[in-house]
């Protein structure tokens, strides 16, 4: 009669490091050697990802940062390009809208939310904070020369309400403040086109945050802060500049004296490299540093603060960290792998966990060692995924992706067609930017913006129990969902041979009868059968329709399956499969 052998659960996700002898192939958590742009549907099964599409108009240059920027209940979508323009996304418009251009060209932008506000930085100029919709009227009244850049009030007071970089609209015109002498005399960058007298004027929505620290002693020592690494913490703005980190006044983006309360934390425990990165992992600051990471905690007073050490376990950018799921990830240059930052919530201690990239971990090698700075952490809440965009030779930019499945604590692979320069969630949904000035927002439809979606699942080499007998197959079945596409290839290999036999499988909802096997072309290289006869096919339950074929007659010791996608718009969904009648006998010699 031969034994039956049911595969229900392959949720046991990708596995590169084990040998077909040790890597899981039984029914329980099924694992794959090879499997890109797939991930698990419904109860054990597996399913072809959706691809991406792009949102709004294709700008000039290169995307090099994206944000969520919230205020209260209202998110707007963010990027900014290599060229120092800083954008938001008008969804009325599907179009991508200027809010302020650096002086300087970057090759990165990092942001952080505060204060209602977004503070943006290149690294290379002084940061600004965007407060979208702030048109406040302020006290007194203007007046301004034709052809000046002084602006004198009446019954103002410049001094207590505005500060240096801020942004102020007289009679519809914005000009930016450069100088405040006293409260009723100013400078602005822009000449005054058409004079005014004693116009109201409003605070608008932009202003330089002024990063210098004014020296308590000197006010007109004034040392630039300019950094990638940025956050809001503890009420303060925060900026990585060097190998020392500076916090702003309490409350403000934009003020940065020592005398009220802005300072810097530079070259503690002797640590002169410089910081790539500031986190945040429940109250605690994380700074991570080229080598090795410290903790900050505390309260809002700088006098309670204290700087720990805490392990050689750092990141290289501000957008290779990723806190989800009551963790916090990192990938270690040192360590090469992705590892953990946990918490014992009783006694708040502090420590690295176990590395989760430990079946995947052999793929580093492969990693553009000098652009590590390019790997991107992302979470996906909605799906429970951690995911890390990274360099891999023979990809462009960061097109490589490997997903960390919470549910299944098991990893998936992602690949995609375009040059990526960026990866960030918004509104819980992943965007990727490209070297083409495109925004897209991954994980939906059929296609990658129009390309085709390469998506393959490949089984362990199936031994059945015992890799010395030879077998044969009588059947083979596999369990389809219904309402899902399912247009797809199935490929069969043999004792690891890299020929193999295919046959492709559609499906026309209209007509419960109609999967069937096509017909396909001979290709003597990769050695494809033409199969034209139907196939036996029955309903497991509702929505669940069984597909049955028989199989090769030929001896073999492990056998490997594969399901693939070859055309535009193919995609797969199955429940899972099984052989059956396999029959087991000695060598035929």
């Amino acid at each position: 009669m031969g034994k039956s052998f049911r595969y229900q659960n392959l949720t046991g996700g990708l596995n590169l490091v084990s040998s077909i002898g040790t890597i899981n192939q039984s029914p329980k958590r099924t694992e794959s050697p090879d499997m890109v742009n797939v991930e698990y549907f419904k109860l054990g099964g597996i399913k072809s990802m959706e691809g991406n599409l792009q949102i709004g108009n294709t700008l000039d240059y290169p995307v090099i940062g994206g944000w969520e920027y919230t205020q209260g209940s209202n998110k707007w979508l963010m990027c900014g390009t290599q060229d120092g323009s800083v954008y938001w996304y008008n969804q009325a418009t599907s179009h991508w809208d200027l809010v302020y251009k650096f002086p300087s060209s970057s090759w990165r932008m990092s942001f952080c939310n505060m204060n209602d506000g977004v503070v943006v930085t290149n690294g290379e100029d002084d940061p600004i904070y965007w407060l979208r919709g702030r048109h406040t009227l302020m006290t007194g009244q203007l007046t301004g020369v034709t052809g000046s850049t002084t602006i004198t009030g009446s019954q103002t007071l410049f001094t207590t309400e505005l500060v240096v970089g801020q942004q102020i609209e007289v009679d519809g015109k914005t000009y930016t403040i450069t100088e405040i002498t006293d409260d009723t005399n100013l400078t602005v960058a822009e000449t005054i086109e058409e004079g005014f007298t004693d116009q109201q004027f409003y605070l608008g929505a932009l202003s330089l945050c002024n990063a210098y620290l004014v020296n308590e002693d000197d006010p007109q020592v004034r040392v630039p802060i300019r950094g990638l690494a940025i956050q809001y913490f503890k009420g303060r703005l925060w900026i990585g500049s060097g190998s020392t980190f500076y916090y702003s006044e309490l409350g403000f983006p934009n003020r940065w004296d020592v005398k009220y309360g802005a300072g810097g934390i530079g070259d503690f425990y002797n640590d002169t490299s410089n910081v790539v990165a500031l986190g945040l992992f429940s109250s605690y600051m994380l700074i991570h540093k080229e080598y090795y990471t410290y903790v900050l905690s505390g309260g809002d007073d700088p006098d309670s603060w204290s700087v720990e050490p805490y392990s050689s376990v750092s990141c290289d950018s501000q957008q290779s960290w990723c806190q989800t799921n009551s963790k916090y990830f990192v990938f270690s240059r040192e360590n090469m792998g992705i590892y953990p930052l946990t918490q014992v919530t009783v006694f708040s201690d502090k420590y690295i966990g176990n590395e989760i990239s430990v079946k995947i971990r052999d793929v580093f090698r492969e990693l553009r060692m000098e652009d590590l700075d390019q790997i991107f952490s992302v979470a996906h809440p909605s799906k429970r995924w951690l995911m890390f965009y990274m360099p891999f030779e023979g990809y462009a930019g960061s097109a490589r992706c490997f997903i960390f499945d919470f549910q299944t604590q098991s990893w998936l692979q992602r690949i995609v067609p375009q040059d990526v320069t960026i990866a960030f969630e918004y509104s819980n949904r992943v965007y990727i930017g490209t070297r083409d000035g495109k925004v897209l927002r991954e994980f939906y439809g059929k296609t990658f913006d129009g390309e085709f979606l390469d998506a393959y699942w490949k089984s362990p080499w199936f031994s059945f129990g015992d890799d010395t007998y030879y077998k044969t197959f009588e059947e083979f079945a596999i369990q389809l969902a219904e309402d899902e596409n399912n247009n797809f290839y199935i490929r069969s290999y043999r004792d690891g041979e890299s020929k193999f036999k295919q046959r492709s499988l559609s499906n026309n909802q209209s007509d419960t009868n109609a999967l069937i096997w096509a017909g396909i072309e001979q290709d003597a290289e990769i050695n494809v059968d033409n199969y034209t006869s139907w196939d036996n096919n029955d309903w497991v339950k509702a929505g669940i329709v069984q597909l049955r074929m028989p199989l090769e007659l030929n001896m073999f010791c492990n056998y490997q399956i594969e399901l693939r996608t070859a055309t535009l718009n193919q995609g797969f969904s199955t429940y899972g499969f099984s052989f059956r009648r396999v029959e087991y006998d000695e060598a035929p010699w």
